[in-house]
Formats: structure tokens, C-alpha cells, sequence
């Protein structure tokens, strides 16, 4: 598990450093909560004062969707 929040985090990191890099003024975050994922990020918002979220998602096949579920989507 740790190996892969490692990567997660990495990941993070690196489209963070490609947005800044086109100019684009932001942040990245990676939450690891036992709470629902929706109400992660509302929580995180409201803690925070964010305005707006972006969420990005990989295209995963009716399969992959089934085994590792859609949350984003």
C-alpha cells in the first residue's frame, strides 16, 4: 500500500510540475481518508476555502470499472 500511494503521490507531483510549466497557477494533493471520496473532497474544500476541484479519471475498460470501481466518474 505504501508503495503505492508512493506512486500516487509521484504522479501528483508530476502534473502539478507539467501545469506549472504551461503556465498554470496550482496545487496537487493526494487524500488518503477512510471516508467516502466525495465526502473527502467536500471536507478538504470547506477546510481549505477552494473554490473549485479538478478531478481527473483514467479510461478503464466495463471490466476494469467493475474490479477497481469508477469513483471519479
Amino acid at each position: 500500500m505504501k508503495k503505492e500511494r508512493d506512486l500516487d503521490r509521484q504522479e501528483v507531483e508530476n502534473i502539478v510540475e507539467a501545469l506549472r510549466s504551461e503556465g498554470v497557477a496550482c496545487q496537487g494533493h493526494l487524500l488518503v481518508q477512510r471516508i467516502m471520496p466525495g465526502e473527502a473532497l467536500v471536507a478538504f474544500a470547506e477546510e481549505n476555502k477552494i473554490d473549485e476541484i479538478f478531478v481527473g479519471i483514467r479510461f478503464r475498460s466495463r471490466v476494469g470499472k467493475f474490479i477497481m470501481g469508477s469513483t471519479a466518474q
